[in-house]
This record gives structure tokens, sequence and C-alpha cells, in this order.
């Protein structure tokens, strides 16, 4: 097999990112990935190469889908190229998604688009990121579709969308994929499908429902889904699927008017985040929690509150 060169770091910089992301103890990557600890360590600095079936090992024992590290180390690799000069212009985020719609136009190919979304979602401010997506939104409601069954990548361009969609189309479109992805949960090895991406991907559902519920003022509605993520244990959550369903405690918190509590729940979960998170996610956090706690709070209890 092939190695895997640390030299350019996009696959070191990846494990990285899913080794601090995942709830997982040095000592069973080592053991079910059979690399000594110095070995790891030394990949994860980036330094040296590693064999791709033992790369493998170590992100199949961090139960991320390998297929998704490879998109997410594609997208760090396209991030560092965004910064070289092409032709004397540098590519912009509007190029790149004309670019990645023609791809998916003449070929049907989904991979360019959901990596645009991942370089728009951390990069790009909520606003541009609306426009963006409002820009692409025919190409996107063509992908999602309504079939009652979806692909791992259909999932994650819903994920990335979704907030930016009509909300009863948003609505329908959650009920079915929950419903899928619940029955997938209990048969994830005929499916195909691994429990950690199944449990994250309902969660950053549930979640991002709740926000869509609130941005049209479906108060009942934003609260029967918060009660229920609530209520799902978290011991097997990824170190996002914590943040979130803290996001969600921190609404619940809101709801109830415990506006002191609230907020130093938030304080907590902000410098948690830039203390975990590499500083090329925090924008993307940053939206995920409404910038600050007071536009927060406006979006939970209302304009008028």
């Amino acid at each position: 097999m092939g190695q895997m060169q640390a030299g350019k770091n996009y696959y070191s910089d990846a494990l990285k990112y899913f080794f601090h992301e995942k709830n997982i103890s040095v000592k069973e990557i080592l053991t079910e990935a059979n690399i000594s600890r110095s070995r790891f360590y030394a990949y994860l600095n980036g330094e040296g190469d590693l064999a791709m079936t033992r790369l493998m090992s170590i992100v199949t024992a961090l139960g991320v889908d390998f297929d998704e590290f490879l998109t997410y180390a594609m997208l760090l690799r396209h991030e560092n190229e965004i910064a070289e000069v092409i032709s004397g212009q540098f590519v912009s985020l509007t190029d790149s998604v004309t670019q990645a719609v023609s791809l998916y136009q003449n070929s049907h190919r989904v991979g360019p688009i959901l990596q645009v979304l991942h370089r728009i979602n951390l990069t790009a401010s909520a606003q541009e990121e609306e426009q963006y997506i409002q820009n692409m939104r025919a190409t996107i409601q063509e992908i999602i579709g309504t079939t009652k069954y979806c692909e791992k990548n259909e999932i994650r361009i819903f994920l990335n969308t979704m907030l930016y969609l009509p909300y009863e189309q948003v609505k329908l479109r959650y009920n079915q994929i929950v419903n899928n992805l619940t029955k997938r949960q209990h048969f994830s090895t005929l499916s195909g499908d691994s429990q950690p991406f199944i449990l994250d991907s309902l969660v950053e559902l549930h979640y991002k429902m709740i926000i869509a519920a609130l941005q049209v003022q479906q108060f009942a509605a934003a609260d029967d889904i918060a009660r229920h993520l609530l209520q799902v244990p978290s011991q097997e959550f990824s170190w996002h699927a914590n943040a979130l369903k803290k996001m969600t405690s921190i609404i619940v918190a809101l709801r109830s008017n415990q506006i002191a509590q609230s907020k130093a729940l938030y304080s907590q979960l902000t410098e948690a985040v830039y203390f975990m998170q590499h500083e090329q996610q925090w924008l993307r956090y940053e939206k995920i929690m409404q910038h600050n706690f007071n536009q927060l709070k406006t979006l939970v209890l209302g304009k008028n509150k």
C-alpha cells in the first residue's frame, strides 16, 4: 500500500482535528491501530510518513468514516490552495461556487458541492453564507431531493444548508432523514454506516432544526426537539455533538428565563471552543452560537422580549 505523506500536513492535520474531536483514549487508538505511542504522536505532529493501511486503522479507531476523513483533508488542502495565485488571480469563493455547480450539472458529482459548502462554512460570514447558498439553491434542492433514503454526502449537504432553505421544506426533509437514520442506527452493520456518523448527524439535525424553528418563531416545535435532544445519552458523543447538546441546554435555560445561568453556560462553552478547537474552526462555532449571547437571546426569546 502507498504512503500517506505528512509533508503537506493535510492528513496529519485532519487526523489531529478528529483526534481532538472524538472521545477516544490514546491507549485505545494505539491498541486498535497497532501503532506505537511515539509513532502515533510523530505523525500527529506532521513528522514522517504513514502507511495508508495504518492510517485507515487509526481513523477507524477514532470512529470516523474514512471518506469523511479524506473529505476534511481535501478541504484543508483546498483552503491552502486558495492562497496560491492562479493565472494572476486568487480563486474566489464565488468562482469556487460556480465551478462546483458546473461540475455537478455536467457530471452529477456532489463532492465539489460539499467541499465548497465546507469552505463557505469555515470562511464566510453568516450573511455571505446565506447569499452563496441562495445562489446554489436550485442545485442543492436537486441534490437533497425527496427520496426516503439519503446518501451520506446528501445528508452532509442538507446539514450545511438547512438553515437557509424554506422552513416547511426543511421540516419535511428533517423528519424523513431522522426516521431514516434512526432505522439505520439499529442496522448499522448491514447498512454500512458507522454509529458515530449516524449519531453525530442526528444530533446536528436536531440542533439545527431547533434553530430553524426559532428563526420562524415556532417556539413550541423548538421546545419539543430540545427536550428530546437533551434526553439522548451523550457518553458516546463526539466533542462537536457534545457542544451542540450544551448549546441546546443553554437554549432551554433561556426559554425558562434563566438568563444568568444560560449566560454563564454560554461563556464556558465559548472558552472551551477557543481552547479545544483549531483556529480554522472558530468562525464555524461562532455561527453555531449565533456570534454572541445577546443575539442568541434575541433569537430564542423573540425580538419583542
